[in-house]
């Protein structure tokens, strides 16, 4: 026989509150198989529940644009920054900068390998101190490099770190919308269980078939065991996210 199964995922959540709401707007109130006091409920927090969800989906679509951003200028940055310390090495390896130079850019005299850039801290302290650098280097008498001229690297840099702050930005209100959503669960699970739990009481009396049948109206959910036969009629909607279950011992 097939079973009762609640919903485990917030968008079944919704689906749930969402069928209930729309039944009960579309019947008499003499006709109803919940209470006015479940009624109230359902009209005040399905509204709410379906907005939070709103507002989680905005900001995560938000805080996925802000980090492909940030993410496209770090290989940006990234580029610039090894090609200003390849070159930096070419004009040493050419004699026209001394390799006594490297320390400007806090680099070992005798090192030919390119700093890690990676890592978004190496990144940010390699590109920081090529910019500082070469300003240093410059002021001393030095050439400057020009390809890529660090006025470019600087700018990258600049770009990278404002991107970097809309980013933490966007996940700071992304995680905040997640809070709001996480913290109606408890009262959004309450509610259902009590909407399902009157809308079968009220139809105690039906045939079990019928009972389903009329509480599917309201969102109740019916899961059916393996190898089981549905119940006659349109199925009712799967509560979705929910893992397969076992039926209740």
């Amino acid at each position: 026989m097939p079973f009762r199964q609640l919903p485990s995922s917030d968008e079944a959540r919704l689906q749930a509150l969402q069928a209930a709401f729309e039944k009960v707007a579309a019947t008499p109130a003499d006709q109803l198989a919940i209470s006015l006091a479940t009624k109230t409920r359902l009209e005040t927090q399905y509204p709410l529940f379906r907005t939070e969800l709103e507002e989680r989906g905005t900001a995560l679509a938000g805080q996925t644009m802000a980090t492909q951003a940030q993410e496209a200028q770090a290989w940006r940055l990234r580029t610039w920054t090894s090609h200003f310390f390849q070159v930096l090495n070419m004009a040493i390896e050419r004699g026209m900068v001394p390799a006594a130079a490297r320390a400007f850019y806090q680099l070992d005299v005798s090192q030919t390998a390119l700093p890690r850039l990676s890592a978004e801290a190496d990144l940010i302290l390699w590109a920081g101190r090529a910019v500082s650098g070469e300003a240093t280097r410059v002021a001393a008498g030095g050439s400057p490099i020009l390809s890529p001229p660090i006025a470019e690297v600087s700018a990258e840099l600049a770009q990278y770190q404002t991107l970097r702050s809309v980013q933490s930005a966007k996940k700071d209100a992304y995680i905040g919308e997640a809070a709001d959503v996480e913290a109606l669960r408890p009262t959004e699970d309450d509610l259902i269980r009590d909407i399902w739990d009157e809308v079968e009481f009220h139809f105690r009396h039906d045939s079990p078939s019928s009972l389903r049948s009329k509480a599917r109206e309201y969102g109740v959910y019916y899961a059916t065991r393996p190898g089981e036969a549905p119940d006659p009629g349109p199925p009712s909607a799967s509560p979705l996210g929910n893992p397969p279950a076992s039926p209740p011992a």
